[in-house]
């Protein structure tokens, strides 16, 4: 698969590190099926039960819309789920059976690397809404077995039909590329390596009209041509997908052959996705996404080990499309994606992407000056927000 650079290759080798000069352009997938990622399995997750009162009464974080809290290692317990012989859920203090509960699970090779097995205590720190709230044990056992059963079921490899296969070659030769990108650097003298957010698909609507479209988070690395897109595909017959290309020194490795290969997550529900990008010392990249109206994690990694970045000098939002002619109205809009944390150390605590990444600026594919595509990009609190729309009426 080709890469299309927005710079010419001896202009990217000199260019500097702003967000602007460091775009790509992911082909269309080309395979005659999507194949459905497999979610983390049982064994792969790790589960936190706490009473509400004590969650409550013990959050660190000023946020409401964020918990926080630091547990010794000493009043936290290993027990089984009633009836269900292969779900372990740790204890923080006392849960009685009658108390309001919460669920908290989380991928189990993240929170190692962020919790050392050495120290005494456990930090967890996550957006409330990654946390599920139940009125009593009862009924978390029955979620907790709800979610075993899609993990279970997830587990068998799935493949749908492409929608744009037939006329791939057709898109990558001949169409026209219709892109906008919103771009940020990293603040000089900052080294962040790890970020967190959101992104929610709102709309996809088409009266038969081809297309491929990508709406996406490009974050960038430190070492020139290492980058990972977390990207939305809304396909013309009407699902909507996501994944992680992967491009290290320039190369993409996301495909049929990639490492990894290229697998998609069904995002047709429209459900918000929960994201973390980790650089992991050991020169491996983690990305972790959660299916918010499932409960599901799903994780992708990377081995960058021999010549690995170390840290993240720019993140930009896109929205682009390869169309060959317009003919019938469309519409696809995501609202929106956010990033609201970042680390400078694995080990550290989350902050405000606002205090690490400054606004560069709006940018367009060389020839169509934003026709059809549409980005709107703002921070809020520290929080960076990008609105990505892609659609016949956008001028």
């Amino acid at each position: 698969m080709a890469i299309v650079p927005c710079v010419s290759a001896e202009e990217k080798a000199l260019s500097t590190s702003d967000a602007s000069d460091r775009i790509v352009i992911t082909p269309p997938p080309d395979e005659a099926q999507i194949h459905l990622k497999t979610p983390l399995t049982e064994s792969e997750i790790i589960s936190f039960v706490f009473s509400e009162q004590w969650l409550e009464a013990n959050n660190l974080d000023k946020n409401p819309d964020n918990l926080k809290v630091s547990v010794p290692k000493k009043i936290i317990s290993k027990s089984q789920v009633a009836g269900n012989d292969d779900s372990i859920v740790y204890s923080v203090g006392v849960v009685d059976a009658g108390q309001k509960v919460a669920l908290l699970q989380i991928p189990k090779n993240t929170y190692e690397a962020m919790n050392p097995e050495s120290a005494s205590t456990i930090t967890l720190d996550y957006p409330r809404y990654i946390f599920t709230f139940y009125s009593d044990a009862a009924s978390l056992a029955k979620g907790i077995e709800q979610r075993r059963l899609i993990r279970t079921a997830g587990q068998i490899e799935r493949t749908e039909l492409n929608p744009g296969v037939s006329s791939t070659a057709v898109r990558t030769t001949t169409s026209d590329l219709y892109a906008e990108w919103a771009c940020y650097n990293t603040i000089s003298g900052q080294t962040p390596v790890a970020l967190r957010g959101d992104m929610t698909p709102q709309t996809l609507s088409n009266q038969g009209q081809s297309f491929t479209i990508y709406h996406e988070r490009e974050i960038y690395f430190n070492r020139i041509g290492d980058q990972i897109e977390l990207t939305l595909y809304y396909t013309d017959n009407g699902n909507i997908y996501l994944s992680v290309p992967v491009y290290d020194e320039g190369n993409l490795y996301w495909g049929s052959n990639g490492v990894p290969a290229r697998t998609w997550i069904d995002a047709s529900s429209k459900n918000r996705f929960y994201y973390e990008v980790y650089i992991q010392n050991n020169g491996q990249y983690n990305i972790n996404f959660l299916n918010t109206g499932t409960g599901i994690w799903y994780q992708y990694t990377y081995n960058d080990s021999d010549n690995p970045s170390t840290y993240i000098i720019g993140i930009t939002g896109s929205s682009e499309m390869y169309l060959s002619s317009l003919t019938n109205a469309f519409q696809a809009t995501t609202n929106t994606i956010r990033d609201y944390g970042v680390k400078d150390t694995l080990s550290g605590s989350w902050i405000s992407p606002g205090s690490r990444f400054t606004w560069d600026q709006y940018k367009y594919d060389s020839v169509h000056n934003g026709l059809y595509v549409f980005m709107n990009s703002y921070t809020i609190g520290g929080t960076i927000y990008t609105y990505h729309d892609t659609s016949n009426t956008d001028t």
